[in-house]
């Protein structure tokens, strides 16, 4: 089991431009054809990563286990639906204001998850951001942060070493 971003490709500024090397792909290709199971586990959804990847022969845990895709299925099983599955979203819809914009905040909507980033903004953007955090918190969100973002998660999600023990079990 892999992470994507940081692992098989480099940290960039903007999250739609990562790549994953071929190498990286092919290498994971040829794994799942020795091995039961191989797997990569990402903060996106797990359709991004399958098509950033690019190994059709393995698994894709995505939105930090909140849903997989397995080889061959067109569609991915999630975990979380309904109003909680919409929460984070909606606060983001319900607090976005125009001063996240021009504070160089951007938004990638994963879903369940909405992550914020601020690389390459200034230190007040990262103070903005926890104010954000704090009433995201208070909204009932679970917060997680990570280089230069944050994300907004629904309540009680144990991220990807919750998706990992619950695949070992």
């Amino acid at each position: 089991m892999s992470d994507v971003d940081g692992t098989l490709c480099r940290i960039v500024d903007r999250p739609d431009q990562a790549r994953v090397p071929v190498r990286a792909r092919e290498s994971l290709e040829t794994l799942a054809d020795h091995l039961a199971l191989v797997a990569c586990i990402t903060g996106r959804p797990s359709p991004v990563a399958r098509k950033m990847v690019g190994a059709e022969k393995i698994t894709y845990f995505g939105n930090h286990g909140l849903s997989f895709i397995k080889p061959g299925q067109e569609k991915p099983t999630v975990v979380i639906e309904g109003e909680e599955a919409e929460r984070a979203r909606k606060f983001v819809r319900d607090n976005d204001n125009p001063f996240w914009v021009t504070s160089k905040i951007r938004i990638e909507d994963k879903g369940p998850i909405q992550a914020l980033h601020w690389r390459g903004a200034g230190h007040r953007t990262e103070e903005m951001v926890r104010i954000i955090a704090d009433h995201a918190q208070s909204a009932g969100l679970a917060t997680h942060w990570g280089r230069k973002v944050l994300e907004l998660r629904p309540p009680g999600m144990e991220g990807k070493a919750g998706a990992v023990d619950e695949l070992l079990d």
